[in-house]
């Protein structure tokens, strides 16, 4: 899934753990993994979603899809920073470490990634996301690289932007 769908997660996580934990050295304890967990549902639902494995530059729907992404992903951001920072941080940390370290590990050692993260070693979190979608969500259709993919994506988006109208 999108950044955007990461942050309302842990929009969410947090403001869960906070009204239901008076501890508040407790309530940063538990976002971690919860965030993971977090993390692992909605990655596992990413078939749904237009997710292509590849980078479409010369796609119009494809840079217009991602420059919303990217707005959208930043707006709330930016919105819920000072409130709800580490829900969003810990819902985001599987990513922060695939993409942010282990991948650029592996390219230091020179270790092929194969395309699907099915396939990555062991050691990376969305290798382990992956046998969980296969495991859960296998009855899902693969709308990845479909365009239709953006609708499951964007109602979600509603769904959330209609929760935090209504209970933030």
């Amino acid at each position: 899934m999108q950044s955007i769908t990461h942050f309302f997660s842990g929009i969410f996580l947090m403001a869960l753990v906070q009204a239901l934990v008076p501890v508040t050295w407790l309530v940063y304890v538990l976002l971690l993994p919860g965030g993971i967990l977090l993390h692992f549902l909605i990655d596992g639902l990413v078939d749904i979603t237009y997710h292509p494995k590849t980078a479409r530059m010369q796609d119009p729907f494809w840079k217009g899809w991602h420059l919303i992404v990217l707005v959208g992903s930043i707006v709330v951001a930016v919105v819920f920073w000072v409130p709800y920072f580490w829900g969003m941080f810990f819902a985001y940390v599987v990513d922060i470490v695939d993409w942010g370290i282990t991948r650029p590990v592996c390219a230091l050692k020179k270790v092929q990634l194969p395309e699907d993260p099915n396939l990555y070693p062991r050691y990376f979190v969305h290798y382990w996301i992956g046998r969980f979608r296969s495991r859960c969500f296998s009855f899902l259709p693969d709308w990845k690289e479909k365009r239709r993919g953006v609708v499951p994506e964007i109602a979600i988006w509603a769904a959330c932007v209609l929760v935090v109208v209504s209970f933030l």
